[in-house]
């Protein structure tokens, strides 16, 4: 068992060492030729380009919020909450970001000057500047959540060509609860399909 567990040990270690070798050589070694297969070395140039001409579709996003709104832009590298918001700029997804965002604006990569770069250059400009730079065509917003200082559908049109809302059909069915019947009348499945589907046609595109 040693023996073969040896073997096998020696075999792969053998085998790795092949997989070195430039891939148009042949090798040898004592009495056995090993030519290696050649590689396929596949040139990612072209698909890049590709990829980066096309335009993209943001099928749920988010409404923007104004500067000086208090959800304030390091929310936009995170989903924390409370004290677990200190932590964000720690991880390595937020520094990424925040160096594409740098390099983006053309400032030093830290919080504090993509913040004043956005503060000087205003809203309207830096949106300009990231919508063209991710191609983005058509942009479906979820308003349906409450943010301060939340800037309406209407504002981005000037950004890109299409945009569109996604109703949240639950906060619609809430809302509609939450107002209740003339009268203290009490909800029927009749009633509340009549009011739902009122208000779902009338709801602004």
């Amino acid at each position: 068992m040693q023996l073969s567990m040896t073997f096998l040990s020696f075999s792969f270690i053998f085998l790795c060492y092949l997989s070195t070798f430039d891939s148009v050589n042949s090798h040898q070694f004592g009495r056995h030729k090993y030519t290696e297969t050649n590689r396929v070395r596949m040139d990612f140039s072209v698909l890049r380009k590709t990829i980066e001409s096309v335009e993209l579709v943001d099928g749920h996003a988010h409404n923007l919020v104004a500067v000086d709104s208090n959800f304030s832009l390091i929310h936009a590298f995170s989903l924390a909450h409370g004290d677990a918001v200190a932590s964000t700029q720690y991880s390595l997804s937020f520094k990424r970001n925040l160096r594409d965002v740098a390099e983006l604006y053309g400032c030093e990569p830290t919080l504090e000057a993509v913040e004043e770069y956005r503060r000087i250059s205003g809203l309207e400009s830096v949106s300009s500047t990231c919508f063209k730079a991710a191609r983005i065509s058509t942009v479906i917003f979820d308003d349906g959540i409450h943010l301060d200082k939340i800037l309406d559908t209407e504002w981005h049109r000037s950004f890109t060509p299409h945009v569109a809302r996604l109703v949240r059909v639950e906060r619609l069915a809430e809302n509609i609860l939450n107002e209740g019947l003339p009268n203290g009348t009490s909800w029927t499945l009749d009633s509340f399909t009549k009011a739902f589907l009122s208000k779902l046609e009338s709801y602004p595109s």
